[in-house]
């Protein structure tokens, strides 16, 4: 934005000099050619940003990684972002409850019916214990799935 604000600035200038300077020159034969070097002039100084765009990359293709994949859609994103909202709260009623487990994932069920989405499952890392199975049940409830993974190294 700092860019365009001074572009314009330079623009304005140039424009405000020129047209002075074609006030003060004569107004005979040579107008026309006086019209045509500050009409070119300022035809430049609007270009000239346009000289300093990397193209290439304006058109290169969005490299995405292939270790996470974008959501397909709009329902997918959401998705996502709930999981995401529910295992860093998970995460934090666990910390707060003392217990040493990470959340792996949380992992929802969509029922189009209804239009409401359930936690059907969550992964947690570490030594299964039962406070983290309880909070995790008083979190999501009973019917609750807990998957437990070995912690690594």
């Amino acid at each position: 934005m700092a860019d365009l604000k001074q572009w314009a600035m330079i623009f304005c200038a140039v424009c405000m000099a020129l047209g002075i300077l074609q006030m003060l020159l004569p107004q005979k034969e040579q107008s026309a050619g006086i019209k045509l070097v500050i009409g070119l002039y300022i035809l430049v100084s609007v270009l000239q940003p346009s000289l300093e765009i990397d193209w290439r990359e304006l058109f290169a293709e969005p490299q995405v990684s292939m270790q996470q994949q974008p959501p397909q859609d709009f329902f997918d994103f959401v998705t996502v972002q709930a999981q995401e909202k529910l295992q860093k709260h998970l995460q934090t009623q666990l910390q707060a409850a003392g217990v040493q487990t990470q959340v792996v994932g949380v992992f929802l069920e969509y029922d189009s019916e209804n239009n409401t989405a359930e936690v059907k499952s969550v992964v947690l890392q570490g030594q299964a214990n039962d406070l983290a199975q309880k909070v995790t049940e008083e979190v999501f409830g009973k019917a609750v799935q807990v998957i437990w993974e070995e912690q690594e190294g």
